[in-house]
């Protein structure tokens, strides 16, 4: 896992100097052009896939055999529901709920039919109904940021 994560770092981290790079050589009006602003974002999604690596190695180290970003932001959707009422962020809570208990039923092989609906489509339905719990949850939630 070690090293895996760390290849994933290293090559986020030489992916983003690599584009950081031609950003500041070729493009001196900066975002403001259409190829100057697509190879900003691939500067910053760069430097998002290193973080969320680091995030999950930190957490798998810290709380191993969860899926520890997945249980992160359950902890805080918990938290803001609770904290605001919101009906979103309640929304979200279930939903990453429902995706939590998808995988344990899925890492325990639990199926509905050996053939027909084994534990890897008992596992998709179950995602499936997350997402559609999270798309409104997300869109209804207030920035939590902002109330902080």
């Amino acid at each position: 896992m070690l090293r895996t994560a760390g290849a994933v770092v290293m090559g986020g981290l030489a992916s983003a100097a690599l584009w950081g790079a031609i950003f500041h050589a070729w493009f001196p009006a900066k975002t403001a052009t259409p190829a100057g602003f697509l190879i900003w974002m691939l500067v910053a999604l760069s430097i998002l896939v290193v973080a969320a690596r680091l995030l999950d190695l930190g957490l798998s180290i810290v709380a191993p055999r969860l899926a520890p970003t997945l249980v992160l932001i359950l902890m805080a959707a918990l938290f803001q529901a609770a904290r605001t009422r919101n009906v979103g962020w309640s929304l979200i809570a279930v939903g990453f709920t429902v995706s939590v208990g998808a995988a344990l039923l899925q890492q325990a092989k639990v199926s509905i039919h050996p053939v027909y609906f084994d534990h890897n489509a008992l596992y998709h339905v179950l995602q499936g109904i997350a997402l559609v719990l999270l798309y409104p949850g997300f869109r209804r939630a207030p920035d939590a940021s902002a109330s902080a």
